[in-house]
């Protein structure tokens, strides 16, 4: 079986309070955030301590930030080389009901 992307809406429904990407933890080769088309602030990607001062990436209303393990300088995993933990990212926002459209390959058998 192949794998197959997952797709979430994440939303900041007030500005300066992050948003952890995704509850539990989820390994994946890549992820994709997409700030949506109809924002009118930006979006801040980054760790839990996201904020408009400190963050990975700053998108404006259709621009999008990809991540991939194998860019990031790790070493492989017994379970088939680098990873990226999803949960460890967080969104935030410049003004309240923001959103960003993640995307993300899961890793299969990691743990």
């Amino acid at each position: 079986m192949g794998v197959v992307p997952v797709n979430s809406n994440v939303t900041v429904t007030t500005a300066g309070t992050s948003v952890r990407a995704v509850s539990a933890p989820t390994y994946a080769d890549a992820i994709y955030f997409e700030a949506l088309g109809g924002n009118s602030s930006y979006i801040y990607i980054g760790l839990s301590d996201v904020s408009s001062t400190k963050y990975i990436a700053r998108l404006a209303a259709g621009q999008g930030i990809s991540l991939s393990a194998n860019t990031q300088g790790r070493v492989g995993t017994a379970s088939g080389g680098a990873q990226l933990q999803v949960n460890s990212y967080y969104v935030d926002a410049g003004a309240n009901s923001q959103s960003v459209m993640l995307t993300y390959f899961p890793r299969v058998g990691s743990a």
